[in-house]
């Protein structure tokens, strides 16, 4: 399906396999989340894991061209769309986030899937955030490549925390 093709795109672009401004594309053409398109609302909009992965990709873009805090514009907080405004706790950044992962409906989101966005946007909004990404290899994805998301880390030298990997 179109969702998992986007959301992929989004994962290999997290560690270096494709172009990470595309996968943004992909998930939505306007950095603003404003303007609608053809199709309607982008995924970004709609899909609380393509929100989180369409954040997470813009923190590490800029944390690896040396911008700091990421592309973001604001101060890192969330300001979900209205189209998202049940997964507010869910995608708030906050330790205590985790806990939504099985309050979530799984029929509209899948337990690993919600797990992986309260882990995103727990990096995105905190900067000194050491999200638990081994949590994500306890509770498997058939999907997705949910494994993608953990920042890669190499030797001395090698891409660090919140990174992208060239």
């Amino acid at each position: 399906p179109l969702r998992e093709a986007l959301l992929a795109q989004a994962l290999l672009a997290l560690r270096g396999f494709g172009d990470a401004n595309a996968a943004l594309q992909a998930l939505d053409p306007d950095p603003k989340h404003m303007d609608a398109n053809a199709d309607g609302l982008p995924l970004a909009r709609r899909d609380p894991l393509a929100y989180a992965l369409y954040r997470l990709i813009q923190h590490r873009l800029g944390d690896s061209r040396g911008a700091g805090k990421g592309l973001l514009d604001s101060a890192p907080t969330v300001t979900l769309p209205d189209t998202l405004s049940r997964y507010d706790r869910l995608l708030s950044g906050r330790p205590d986030a985790i806990q939504e992962v099985f309050l979530t409906d799984p029929a509209l989101l899948p337990a690993a899937q919600a797990l992986a966005a309260a882990l995103a946007m727990q990096e995105v909004v905190d900067v000194d955030a050491k999200p638990a990404w081994k949590l994500i290899d306890a509770l498997p994805c058939y999907t997705l490549p949910l494994g993608l998301l953990a920042p890669r880390t190499g030797p001395a030298g090698g891409v660090g925390k919140g990174q992208m990997v060239p």
